[in-house]
């Protein structure tokens, strides 16, 4: 990763094997910086010159490619468990809808037609090699100043999958403008793919489906503003609007409705159901702004992976 131009602490020993030990370990250079969110929660962070470096270290990274998709095995060569990657994609999609149904966070209605709408779109899931995918892309993974990156980190969820996922990813969690600039730095390193968009669409979509699964599960939405602010805890601050993906001022998501707004609005660009904005050039992201989903209504930045 380092060989490629991406910050990454310098590994000075591993083991997985738990032979020598119960668990297994690592040992990292120490990178004597905070997280990006740390910044960007003060307000004092480079938004847009961050989002480039980002998207450019997308296009650097992508240029590991593997045989095979998902999680990544192997001793002299590694290569994805599944064969297809569809099947990684698809890996407890019925078993996550069913979950957000039975908790009342979507309709059975919204969770057939989102099922109905990603298994429509499965030609868009023909790949033949994996390329490498951070999977779990956030400024709390990346480590640094107000306007430097120093490091990539947390690489423990990396898959052989798509171009578009880490991309898509950024979209969970920042608005038009800053995964605008992420595409452009992706961009100044390598061409985006066919069906870039749509392959975009789609994998936001998964994505908002399995982090929506993480914070019902762990009852994010039951819980006040100060459980996402610990100067607010402390009686230090009061709480702040954050703004959510796609979202140009709107609070964030604290009921349900908006969360079926989101998966409607998404589920419309995968159909090229919204306009002029999908028909827009690849070099620019489409301007369609469905409601944030994954943002407390009152809190300091993003939540918490």
């Amino acid at each position: 990763m380092r060989a490629l131009g991406v910050p990454t602490p310098r590994v000075f020993g591993v083991d997985a094997t738990r032979s020598r030990a119960p668990f297994a370990w690592q040992a990292l250079e120490r990178i004597n910086a905070p997280d990006l969110n740390h910044w960007h929660k003060q307000g004092t962070l480079d938004v847009l010159r961050t989002a480039f470096a980002i998207g450019a270290a997308v296009a650097s990274w992508q240029q590991l490619t593997f045989p095979g998709f998902g999680p990544l095995h192997g001793d002299a060569a590694l290569q994805g468990w599944h064969a297809h990657y569809a099947d990684y994609h698809h890996l407890q999609l019925e078993r996550h809808l069913d979950f957000l149904v039975a908790r009342q966070f979507l309709t059975d209605a919204h969770g057939r037609e989102l099922l109905a709408a990603i298994k429509d779109h499965d030609s868009l899931l023909h790949l033949d090699s994996g390329v490498f995918v951070h999977k779990d892309l956030a400024l709390w993974n990346v480590l640094g100043s107000t306007d430097r990156i120093a490091a990539f980190i947390d690489f423990d969820d990396a898959i052989s999958g798509d171009v578009m996922d880490d991309l898509s990813l950024l979209a969970c969690f920042h608005d038009t403008a800053f995964v605008r600039h992420a595409f452009e730095g992706y961009q100044s390193l390598r061409a985006l793919p066919p069906d870039a968009m749509r392959r975009f669409w789609l994998h936001l979509m998964r994505n908002m489906i399995v982090k929506s699964v993480i914070r019902v599960g762990a009852g994010y939405f039951e819980r006040d503003s100060g459980f996402f602010n610990w100067r607010q805890r402390l009686g230090r601050e009061p709480a702040r609007v954050h703004a959510g993906a796609f979202d140009d001022g709107t609070a964030g998501f604290a009921q349900r409705q908006p969360a079926r707004d989101t998966f409607e609005a998404l589920k419309s660009a995968l159909a090229g159901r919204t306009g002029a904005c999908m028909r827009r050039p690849l070099r620019r992201l489409p301007a369609c702004r469905p409601k944030p989903l994954l943002h407390p209504a009152k809190g300091s930045g993003p939540m918490p992976a």
